[in-house]
């Protein structure tokens, strides 16, 4: 799929391409590089990444077992969330509540 995965000590797993960035044979490298890349195109398992991700799954659980919610939760169709049926509303509510919108490269 040309996406890169990132784990501890900017080690760097790869296929035979890389889809971004498509130079990255002759790009000038530096930890600021690699940060925007992993933020934006590459597969980040670093800690600090993974720990991201637990904090948005435990506020996302939170919240739609909260009845306060409800409501919300119901006009975002998230009410199926709760068995986590569905992998695409499962991400789609961990980039709203995270403040995200979709990336482009």
């Amino acid at each position: 799929m040309g996406l890169p995965i990132l784990q501890e000590d900017s080690h760097l797993t790869y296929g035979d391409k890389i889809v971004y960035p498509k130079n990255i044979e002759t790009c000038q490298i530096s930890e600021e590089k690699i940060n925007h890349w992993a933020n934006i195109a590459w597969i980040d398992l670093r800690k600090k990444q993974i720990e991201y991700w637990m904090k948005l799954v435990n506020l996302m659980y939170k919240e739609i077992s909260d009845p306060k919610y409800k409501l919300i939760n119901v006009e975002r169709n998230f009410q199926k969330l709760n068995g986590v049926e569905d992998l695409g509303e499962v991400l789609a509510f961990l980039y709203s509540i995270s403040g995200g919108n979709r990336k482009k490269l």
